[in-house]
């Protein structure tokens, strides 16, 4: 079995998992949601890092949501991360399928960990397993057992380093 996979379903905190390779900076986040009072600690994560990095925050649905309910019910987020721009996607689409379509132009994809038990996840499959396998960008997993995942303070956005400055620093 994969290290990764049995982490980011067992941890009680944020799991990122990098994949694939280097992602633009301004790529944007992209959130899973399938009920935000359920995924509250992944939309919190989504949010706090497109804040942090300064990029969209794209939130999928896939399932029996309205776009104008999903809206009313991101309103709290909204609020909190009025600097963030998000864009709603509601489709008919299998979660994983929606998703991995969205990853191919995202810096970061986040979604919740797999509450159900293991013999329900056999049955149906897990999609945070699915894009922790599959996915061209990183994947965060955000347990739900999460009691903040925001950080405390605004910080600039970290800079990219393309190069080692010298030939005494580690790459």
């Amino acid at each position: 079995g994969s290290l990764a996979l049995d982490l980011a379903g067992r941890a009680t905190c944020p799991v990122v998992v990098v994949r694939g390779e280097p992602r633009p900076a301004d790529g944007a986040v992209v959130v899973g949601v399938l009920d935000p009072s359920t995924d509250a600690a992944a939309l919190t994560a989504a949010f706090a890092d497109a804040r942090i990095h300064r990029t969209r925050l794209s939130v999928v649905h896939s399932g029996t949501r309205t776009a104008d309910r999903l809206a009313d019910e991101l309103a709290a987020w909204r609020t909190r991360f009025p600097s963030v721009a998000v864009d709603l996607r509601v489709t008919d689409e299998r979660p994983v399928e929606a998703l991995l379509e969205q990853a191919n132009q995202a810096r970061l994809v986040v979604v919740g960990a797999n509450t159900r038990s293991a013999p329900m996840r056999m049955l149906i499959g897990s999609t945070s397993r699915a894009l922790v396998r599959w996915s061209p960008c990183p994947v965060a997993v955000v347990s739900p057992r999460v009691i903040s995942v925001e950080p405390q303070v605004d910080r600039p956005a970290p800079a990219r380093v393309t190069e080692p400055r010298d030939e005494g620093e580690l790459w």
